[in-house]
């Protein structure tokens, strides 16, 4: 596989699993042009540029309790219905969900994260939002392909304002 786009966890969840996934996924894709590791299994290297998304967290903060503001919002009102009836099939952790959440309560969640997002972006019903990976080491400082597919339709924008965060002062 050589991704150009790849969509993880963050490292500011509160769930280990997910901070843990998010970390796995992003050495994976760092090394991905290193050849110097033995494997039982060979893999070919690859130097094609990929970028790092993070979601949201689910606590919409850090583990020190900051704001996470997302730096992309991308319009999921017309696959809300999908979104729900793909996570009701997530029958895995399902009964846990149920029990440590309430029953479906994590559909709901899903909603109401969308609308929140929505809000916050102040053009879509529902959104997701997501944080572009430090790109060094990845790719191009300004590559940023999820925007090129959805910006153009209007599916997806950048927060400014996010953006602005992540400048150093002149």
């Amino acid at each position: 596989m050589k991704p150009e786009i790849v969509l993880t966890h963050g490292p500011y969840d509160y769930m280990e699993d997910h901070v843990n996934a998010g970390r796995l996924a992003v050495s994976v894709c760092f090394c991905r042009g290193m050849g110097n590791a033995k494997c039982s299994r060979p893999s070919v290297k690859f130097d094609d540029p990929v970028t790092v998304y993070h979601s949201m967290p689910h606590s919409l903060s850090d583990g020190l309790r900051r704001p996470v503001i997302p730096g992309i919002f991308v319009d999921i009102t017309p696959v809300m219905d999908t979104k729900k009836k793909m996570l009701s099939c997530h029958k895995s952790q399902q009964s846990w969900l149920d029990i440590s959440q309430g029953n479906n309560q994590y559909i709901q969640d899903l909603v109401d994260r969308g609308v929140y997002f929505g809000k916050m972006s102040k053009r879509y019903t529902f959104a997701e939002g997501w944080i572009r990976h430090n790109p060094l080491g990845f790719c191009a400082p300004d590559a940023d392909p999820l925007m090129e597919v959805l910006g153009p339709s209007g599916a997806a924008f950048v927060n400014e304002e996010f953006e602005k965060t992540t400048r150093l002062p002149e």
